[in-house]
């Protein structure tokens, strides 16, 4: 991603517990917010740790019922920090590279295959990180021949869906960096990746104004191309129960897909408004989008509409 404008400021929030939504802010900082008691509370400074952090396309919370409460986040020159939110002050922070296209455009938290916490960081200058959680060293570095601007990774672990600024996605072997397959179709250059929970279905999202659903079985061609209205797909996000996938363009449009209905049933959200992120809530029940205005700075709640019948009241 070459762009650093603020159109490009996608992905910047983080869905934690129904109470918890967390979100990049300018001036080094991410927040908290509780949309239950409406409190907005400045939480992490990245200038503690780094002087020149400004936040872009990437934040990232892992919060389960385990002791694995993270916020990893990075900056435009390459930095990233790590905190535990149930202790005081930064668990970890660096710079990762010192080159002048130094951005971090994602990151992601997940279990890894051999147990314990990691992350994966996508940079602008062709690498991908993984870091160990625990002691947070620097376990492998996945170099590319152009810049990955978003890295998602299976529910099996096996697999990372890598786009970046080329026409063709990768799947790639999470252990050793290997390539195993490439998507082609797309036009254009890549901002957005994600998984459906059930680890066969993966989409990418394309500056070409396309999102396109992959099936591992069948690379061949996409099982869907789904067109915006404006511009590229910048941000993409399956539900935790995988019957929705959410597409959020740079501005004004967020598009909702039903799954069981093949991707054909869409219901489209429109509002006025640069948009800096979309996320849903664990249980499902809850959409929140970021808006990025300096007069009308808002976050967007939409909650999930229910059709119950008689039985469904009875038992």
């Amino acid at each position: 991603m070459n762009s650093s404008t603020t159109q490009d400021w996608l992905n910047l929030q983080s869905f934690t517990f129904s109470s918890e939504i967390w979100f990049g802010l300018h001036r080094n900082m991410t927040s908290i917010s509780c949309p239950i008691i409406q409190l907005c509370i400045g939480l992490l400074y990245l200038a503690i740790c780094l002087r020149s952090s400004i936040f872009q396309d990437m934040l990232h919370q892992r919060r389960s019922m385990q002791e694995d409460n993270f916020l990893v986040a990075g900056g435009f020159q390459g930095e990233l920090t790590c905190k535990r939110l149930d202790k005081e002050g930064v668990s970890f922070c660096t710079r990762t590279t010192y080159d002048d296209n130094a951005i971090t455009n994602a990151v992601e938290i997940y279990d890894s295959l051999g147990g314990g916490m990691h992350f994966m960081a996508s940079n602008n200058d062709c690498g991908i990180r993984e870091y160990d959680m625990e002691r947070f060293q620097l376990l492998n570095h996945f170099r590319f021949p152009w810049p990955v601007n978003h890295t998602s990774i299976s529910p099996d672990r096996r697999l990372v869906a890598v786009v970046g600024d080329h026409v063709d996605g990768l799947l790639m072997d999470s252990q050793n960096g290997k390539t195993i397959a490439k998507v082609v179709g797309h036009l254009d250059y890549s901002f957005a990746s994600a998984w459906h929970p059930d680890g066969r279905i993966f989409a990418t999202g394309n500056q070409d104004k396309t999102s396109r659903v992959w099936d591992i079985r069948k690379l061949s061609s996409p099982i869907a191309v789904l067109k915006n209205n404006l511009g590229a797909s910048r941000s993409i996000r399956f539900s935790s129960d995988g019957q929705f996938m959410m597409v959020a363009e740079p501005a004004d449009f967020v598009h909702i897909y039903s799954t069981k209905a093949d991707y054909k049933k869409r219901q489209e959200i429109d509002f006025f408004g640069e948009i800096s992120g979309v996320s849903a809530s664990p249980d499902d029940e809850s959409l929140y989008i970021g808006i990025w205005d300096r007069t009308y700075a808002s976050l967007l709640q939409y909650n999930r509409r229910h059709t119950y019948g008689y039985l469904d009241s009875y038992f």
